[in-house]
């Protein structure tokens, strides 16, 4: 049986180095990684998140995520109150030498016992640290030498505020329209969004662009395709160039097309960089997945694939095309179409680049003229908002709350990452957010509908206590906070009873719920945990623990737990869920895991 260890750290964010050092400290010791607090810091992560970007990490190397701890004091201490000698750290040079050996000096005289024992940084991530990772971020730069694109999608949120997502789709899909509508419905609540036409940054680069680096890059390609595709010597004729990328058949050459990606990815990459800098928002790039298969990694591998029935693009095709010319045959366009990779072709290349990095996600729209532009601006926001602070500009401004949003989410979030929560955090605020926003969908809630279920989820546990004096009122006194802070803020008051009376029916152990779609979903909204994947559902629960561990031991919370709550939510035979959306979606995985947590604590 291996030695437990702790490698300790802020780790804000993990980077590849942490991630290599844990890897190979836990082939010699049971390792446990542990999140310190560093008063001397302002991070860019919560505790609470720089503890789950490390359990995503270490889920990675296939260790158990419940091996992340977290150290809210003297790292000497923790590890004396929990009989752990060894301390694993990492070294990259001389300067982390001489840091190194000041630490290890001042730990053992708290804790006198202690083994550290130090890994050397592999020569490739001795560039690696977090200060470095948000140093290339706030300059826009690529790191993803330093970080996974997990943790950059987080810090493009967290450092930027930007949120990219790649719409793809074949010839005449849809793909502007939909943009452009999405563009409507996010500027309607007043988020900032940027839509950005690959083809037409890949033109400006041929044309328009007159910096001296387009002019290099213009160079290069005469230099390489002949000074023909340039004809008065500045701008590139892209249907010349094309032609050079041809065999006498017709066919592109693979090799001449390698060396046109060659040049124009990096400096279409450099221009898309140059649109974005200073931007805040969602950012939408439009373009069509092909040969130039490296973009998506932009937006961290998010892709909203618009797809449409050939039939209608055969259509849209013929109307285009016949305004040009006389006459064009839909067997020609058909043809056109048909070159395109399918729908499967394209999922299945996304899905393998998904699983590369072990990150993203791709969702498929339809592109018809009947598309649902409210649907697909809920699924984007789902896909994209990882801390959810979109969700919740949209649903604090679509009816008119005043003041500054950053203010309105820096209250939230301020309350939601208080120091004794695990579980009742602003995560568990985001959670409930995407389970809302799926069932708007499915059950068609109406915009009214859904605000005053968003106001009543984001107010929902802004109290949070465990001691039993108080466990009882958490519940009326988060109504009460929230209320009298809409109130402050111009909320209309036809709606500050229905979100107060939400938020008092969450509280655990209330039988009854109203039987009003609103109540329903609130409800089914607040239990979504317990129908979550193991993995997930088993740190729900050690979290919940957690937040109990001041006030009862290990023994009694079990205890109270599976009497009061564990139990009684079997004893409603898989009924616990009020929509059918829920009931179908969430009651199998919460019976299985109830079921397990159950077993675990007889063991």
């Amino acid at each position: 049986m291996k030695k437990t260890a702790l490698y300790p750290g802020s780790f804000d964010p993990v980077t590849r180095w942490h991630e290599d050092i844990i890897a190979r400290a836990n082939e010699q010791f049971d390792v446990r990684v542990g999140v310190a607090v560093n008063p001397g810091k302002s991070p860019a992560f919560t505790l609470q998140e720089r503890v789950r970007l490390l359990q995503t990490a270490v889920g990675k190397e296939e260790i158990d995520p419940l091996s992340v701890v977290r150290i809210p004091g003297s790292t000497a201490r923790w590890m004396k109150r929990n009989g752990i000698h060894t301390i694993v750290r990492g070294q990259r040079d001389a300067l982390d030498e001489v840091a190194e050996a000041q630490l290890e000096f001042f730990n053992t005289l708290e804790f006198s016992e202690m083994n550290p024992i130090r890994f050397e940084a592999n020569e490739e991530l001795k560039h690696a640290s977090s200060s470095a990772a948000k140093m290339l971020m706030k300059a826009n730069h690529d790191p993803s030498s330093i970080i996974t694109l997990d943790v950059q999608e987080a810090l493009t949120s967290r450092l930027l505020s930007q949120y990219p997502v790649y719409i793809a789709g074949g010839m005449w899909a849809g793909k502007s329209t939909i943009s452009r509508s999405l563009e409507e419905q996010a500027r309607n609540v007043g988020i900032g969004v940027k839509y950005i036409e690959l083809d037409q940054v890949w033109l400006d680069i041929y044309s328009t662009l007159d910096e001296p680096y387009y002019q290099w890059v213009r160079q290069k390609l005469r230099a390489t395709f002949g000074s023909d595709i340039s004809p008065d010597g500045n701008w590139v004729d892209k249907m010349i160039l094309r032609e050079k990328l041809k065999d006498a058949s017709g066919h592109i050459q693979s090799e001449q097309l390698q060396k046109l990606d060659a040049i124009m990815i990096e400096a279409i990459e450099f221009r898309y960089r140059d649109m974005i800098e200073w931007f805040q928002g969602i950012i939408l790039i439009d373009g069509i997945i092909k040969e130039w298969f490296s973009f998506p990694r932009l937006a961290h591998n998010n892709i909203l694939f618009v797809d449409t029935n050939e039939s209608v693009r055969i259509d849209r095709l013929m109307w285009r095309y016949e305004r040009k010319w006389d006459s064009v045959s839909r067997e020609f366009i058909a043809s056109m179409i048909q070159s395109q990779p399918s729908r499967d072709t394209v999922s299945s290349m996304v899905q393998s680049q998904i699983d590369d990095e072990s990150h993203g996600s791709i969702e498929f729209v339809d592109g018809t003229d009947a598309y649902d532009t409210r649907k697909t601006f809920f699924q984007l926001l789902n896909q994209i908002d990882r801390y959810g602070e979109l969700r919740a500009t949209w649903i604090l401004s679509k009816l008119g709350i005043q003041g500054n949003m950053r203010e309105h989410l820096n209250f939230l979030e301020s309350k939601y990452n208080e120091s004794h929560r695990y579980y009742h955090t602003w995560e568990h605020i985001v959670e409930s957010l995407t389970s809302l926003f799926k069932m708007a969908i499915e059950l068609n809630l109406s915009d009214e509908e859904l605000m005053i279920i968003g106001w009543a989820i984001l107010g929902h546990d802004l109290e949070y206590a465990v001691d039993p004096k108080r466990y009882r009122t958490n519940e009326s006194n988060s109504a009460r906070i929230w209320v009298r802070y809409l109130e402050k803020y111009g909320m209309n008051m036809n709606y500050l009873e229905d979100i107060e009376d939400l938020i008092k029916e969450t509280r655990h152990g209330r039988v009854h719920v109203p039987e009003r779609l609103i109540s329903s979903v609130m409800h089914d909204v607040d239990m979504a945990i317990l129908g979550s994947p193991w993995e997930r559902y088993r740190i729900y629960g050690w979290d919940v623990r957690s937040e109990f561990a001041p006030v009862m031991s290990g023994l009694a919370f079990e205890t109270a737990r599976r009497e009061k709550f564990l139990e009684p939510v079997l004893a409603q035979d898989g009924k616990i869920y009020k929509t059918g959306f829920a009931q179908e979606r969430f009651t199998e995985k919460l019976v299985q895991n109830v079921r397990r947590e159950i077993a675990g604590m007889a063991k």
